[in-house]
């Protein structure tokens, strides 16, 4: 999730809080609100494990992947094609 307001040059972003971790071994996340290039961060009172997060797009995976990035490189070309269509519906 991103938003940006041009007319008060602000944005608000969701960020997983890499650096820190709980007992149950999940990394809170964060509201990062930038305003005149000066980010403020709120908790929002959640943790999540790094493998349901999306980097990419900055916010919970909508249905979690069954498998890892590690494990995705080893996978052949048809099993690839295969979860990517279980998961896009």
């Amino acid at each position: 999730m991103y938003i940006k307001l041009e007319s008060d040059k602000m944005s608000v972003k969701a960020v997983l809080a890499t650096h820190k971790i709980n007992k149950h071994n999940q990394h809170p996340v964060w509201i990062r609100i930038t305003k005149n290039r000066k980010p403020t961060y709120i908790s929002t009172g959640y943790a999540v494990s790094k493998e349901n997060w999306n980097d990419k797009e900055n916010k919970l995976w909508e249905t979690y992947p069954k498998i890892t990035l590690k494990q995705k490189d080893s996978l052949i070309e048809d099993e690839l094609k295969l979860l990517k269509n279980m998961y896009s519906k």
